[in-house]
């Protein structure tokens, strides 16, 4: 399935350049508190490390082999991304023994570039038509082009003068009342390869103070004006705003086909079916209570109707796993009248419950300790309360509370997904519904394409990528194969199990029949 959306969104995007360098050596000294233990690009804005959105964007526009320079705390970054594949790229990686500054890097990457090539910064957001930049690159002759966004207050940033798409001079950092306009270097460069050749040959140096002045004298740097996001997370205000604020449009989801589409074909081979369970079996929202150290949360009801469905697809052959971040306790009360029918993995894929067995996937004790002590010292009054759980850490608040995201952003081996109601803290990698589903996978001798997967919300990626056939409850949030309705009166799993029912009772009546004819024929 996940092959399938990256097509479609590269779909129409390559833009003809083959190759970036994505500088991510930096200390990132204004942040010194979050980034004395995490490189800069791998501090998380909305669960997700800084430095991967600029890998999506690259890929999104068909650049799928990447050079990062990295230099402090290198093999956080190394550990994370790997070789790229598991990205959709190719990853080469440029060990800066010192630190060589941006014309550095670039001028000991030098070999690796024979066309035009993307230069980009890895510690901001930024959202550009790369393949509008280009072309605009190519018209103008340029040896380098610099994306340009325009701010209120310029004297942060390196800020332009320009004539037309021409950049007459470029001034780094002036006071506010001398800068030459409000159009700031948003980090992100298209170049020739001959243009690394005007950087000075000492060993550190800046693409900003030693190379764009000398190419806007000789009328060779140009300016690309875009009007998209961009955001500098440089300071702990501006990381704020960022996890506020950034909209992922690359991550819009994906589904075009009704769930009235899903036939016999794409049931034929499915022996598991795997719900999701708020906003899928039961409404979204939870009651909660807190009384000092103590939690209490309102058990929900499976309705009888659900019940019976799930019954009826036991009947018809299919095995039912229940996947949730919840408590096995609170699941357990939950579908008690069937437990004989279903298997139940919980707290985000860290155990699944199965014929009265636990099979526990992983021990996130020792990791997740120290953040829940910090987490517990917020006071905030939009949080409502700490759920009781053995191996995630659960959030339920009013609202997101900066507080919490901004705790997340210092412990990048951990995530941390708002799902409108409460946050989920677990450890990347091995608490997610995904891993949950493919080691409940393994251990009964499936494959992916024996699974169908139902979920709305989005700590439910994972599990729908994992999926042969992937249902979407919330085409708002997560992508999907198929999808529910938004404006549908029953519940999504009723609607799913009312047409699997229908189909594949259909089909038994008609394999009867074909055999009764059969019959008749002999």
């Amino acid at each position: 399935m996940m092959d399938v959306i990256e097509m479609m969104k590269n779909n129409g995007n390559n833009v003809g350049i083959k190759k970036a360098l994505i500088s991510a050596g930096g200390f990132g000294t204004r942040l010194k508190e979050l980034t004395n233990k995490t490189p800069k690009p791998m501090l998380k804005v909305q669960n997700k490390p800084i430095l991967e959105y600029t890998i999506d964007m690259c890929r999104n526009n068909g650049i799928k082999d990447i050079a990062i320079s990295v230099h402090h705390l290198p093999e956080q970054i190394k550990r994370y991304f790997g070789d790229g594949k598991a990205f959709g790229v190719k990853i080469t990686y440029i060990d800066e023994i010192e630190p060589l500054g941006t014309g550095g890097a670039l001028r000991m990457a030098r070999p690796w570039f024979d066309s035009t090539f993307l230069m980009c910064n890895a510690d901001e957001l930024k959202e550009i038509d790369i393949g509008k930049m280009h072309e605009l690159h190519k018209k103008t002759g340029a040896l380098a082009t610099i994306a340009l966004t325009e701010v209120e207050d310029p004297s942060q940033y390196g800020v332009v003068a320009m004539d037309n798409e021409k950049i007459i001079y470029f001034v780094e950092k002036p006071k506010k009342e001398e800068a030459p306009s409000n159009l700031i270097n948003a980090g992100l460069y298209i170049l020739e390869p001959a243009a690394i050749d005007f950087l000075p040959d000492a060993k550190r140096s800046m693409i900003e103070t030693d190379l764009f002045g000398k190419l806007a004298e000789m009328g060779r740097l140009s300016g690309y004006r875009f009007n998209g996001q961009w955001f500098d997370t440089g300071t702990k205000e501006r990381l704020r705003i960022a996890e506020r604020s950034w909209i992922k449009s690359h991550d819009i989801p994906i589904c075009d086909k009704d769930i009235s589409m899903l036939d016999e074909t794409e049931l034929a081979h499915i022996k598991l079916i795997v719900f999701d369970v708020d906003g899928v079996l039961v409404p979204r929202g939870t009651k909660i209570r807190q009384s000092g150290n103590i939690t209490t949360l309102e058990t929900k009801k499976i309705l009888r109707k659900q019940i019976d469905q799930i019954r009826q697809l036991h009947d018809l052959g299919f095995m039912i796993n229940i996947s949730s971040g919840r408590s096995l306790t609170m699941l357990q009360e939950m579908f008690r009248e069937i437990l004989e029918y279903v298997s139940i993995t919980y707290e985000n894929g860290s155990a699944t419950w199965f014929r009265g067995q636990i099979h526990q996937h992983i021990n996130s004790f020792d990791k997740l300790n120290d953040v829940h002590k910090e987490l517990q010292m917020i006071s905030d009054p939009k949080i409502k309360g700490f759920e009781p759980k053995e191996f995630i850490i659960t959030i339920h608040a009013t609202d997101r509370v900066d507080d919490v995201e901004f705790i997340m952003a210092k412990h990048t081996p951990l995530y941390s997904i708002w799902n409108g109601e409460a946050y989920d803290i677990g450890i990347n990698w091995d608490q997610t519904k995904g891993v949950g589903l493919k080691r409940l996978t393994t251990f009964l001798g499936l494959k992916r394409s024996d699974v169908l997967a139902i979920g709305d919300n989005y700590n439910d990626i994972e599990l729908l990528a994992e999926a042969g056939v992937a249902i979407s409850a919330d085409r708002t949030r997560v992508s999907g194969d198929f999808c529910v309705p938004l404006d549908q009166k029953i519940l999504p799993a009723d609607a799913l199990m009312s047409q699997i029912i229908s189909k594949m009772q259909t089909k038994h009546v008609r394999v009867k029949e074909a055999k009764k004819e059969t019959m008749i024929g002999t």
